[in-house]
């Protein structure tokens, strides 16, 4: 199937409204969702580890613990959901890490925020990451395997290109 758009979120929308309603979440999580895809399809800068933002949040609190708790909870969200297997690969924290993580910072910017569509991704953690995985079991970012592995490691920032690997790659496809 060929999908045209003009962008990513599109893409992304038309692709979650048909699967929404089978994961009971609302309309309003599928928007959140295909924002969330659409904006972290592109790799991503700031702090390496949820505890480095947990931390900062709990530290600083108001407006800078709203942003560290979403933060931690879309990152958490878009990892589990799109990319499960890089989850595995990491030492000392898994998938459930991932999801206790995710929830509970959505849970807490809800409370710092007053705003209840976090508390219903906090709540709908588990459906929101099973529809992003049924969303995205079809979609790649290339056709070609190595381009592919190595788009999704910038994304999920664990390529930084100086591997001679990663760099006969971006020569290969000339990034």
């Amino acid at each position: 199937m060929i999908l045209i758009t003009g962008d990513l979120y599109s893409f992304f929308l038309q692709q979650l409204a048909p699967r929404i309603a089978g994961y009971e979440l609302r309309p309003q999580e599928g928007v959140y969702i295909a924002d969330l895809l659409a904006k972290r399809s592109e790799p991503q800068k700031g702090p390496t580890t949820l505890f480095d933002l947990y931390k900062r949040a709990v530290e600083e609190g108001g407006h800078i613990a709203a942003s560290c708790f979403r933060e931690i909870g879309d990152r958490s969200l878009f990892l589990v959901g799109v990319f499960p297997k890089h989850l595995t690969r990491r030492r000392g924290v898994g998938e459930r890490y991932y999801r206790n993580m995710g929830a509970s910072a959505y849970a807490s910017l809800a409370n710092i925020t007053k705003d209840d569509r976090y508390q219903h991704l906090a709540n709908g953690f588990d459906p929101c990451v099973n529809l992003i995985r049924d969303t995205m079991k079809d979609l790649r970012w290339s056709n070609d395997p190595d381009k592919n592995n190595l788009i999704e490691g910038w994304i999920v920032g664990g390529a930084d290109g100086k591997s001679d690997r990663e760099r006969d790659l971006k020569k290969k496809f000339q990034f």
